[in-house]
């Protein structure tokens, strides 16, 4: 699976997802490389996949690499989402970090710093898991009682034969 590919893969994933929730039906992820979220500077940062809904601003970056994600390109999507976060005050930011290699213990350190999830993906279905447990968006116009879960996206060993 090429970067692109995967990317693609990421926002059907997004769309899927957001599609089962109320607050976002019809929502449709943009992406690509051409795919731009302007930030307070005026600056247009290209960003793997977006969604802007309601009032959520969902940004994820996407790596298909063969190393981890290291602490460069955690502290490049935090500037971007402060630009773009300040831009946009009356939002709330969701960010991620997908990977296939996971990410360097420094790097995990600063993504919770900075609030950014970091998701190891391998398949559709890891993502889902994990993207569908750490969303949180419903309507502040109802009430209601619910159950908040947490659910970490881990690889499954391969069995040795």
């Amino acid at each position: 699976m090429s970067p692109t590919e995967y990317e693609n893969l990421v926002r059907n994933l997004v769309a899927e997802i957001a599609s089962s929730f109320e607050d976002m039906a019809g929502a449709i992820p943009c992406g690509g490389s051409k795919n731009r979220v302007t930030g307070a500077s005026e600056y247009k940062h290209q960003i793997d996949v977006s969604l802007t809904v309601g009032e959520w601003i969902v940004l994820v970056e996407c790596k298909r690499w063969y190393v981890r994600v290291g602490v460069q390109e955690v502290l490049v999507l935090a500037s971007r989402a402060a630009d773009i976060g300040e831009r946009n005050p009356n939002r709330k930011l969701w960010i991620s970090l997908v990977s296939t290699q996971g990410a360097s213990k420094n790097a995990r350190a600063l993504a919770r710093q900075f609030n950014i999830k970091l998701d190891t993906v391998h398949s559709p279905r890891e993502y889902a898991i994990g993207l569908r447990s750490q969303m949180n968006i419903r309507r502040q116009d109802s009430v209601g009682v619910g159950i908040q879960e947490h659910a970490e996206v881990v690889p499954i060993p391969e069995s040795s034969t």
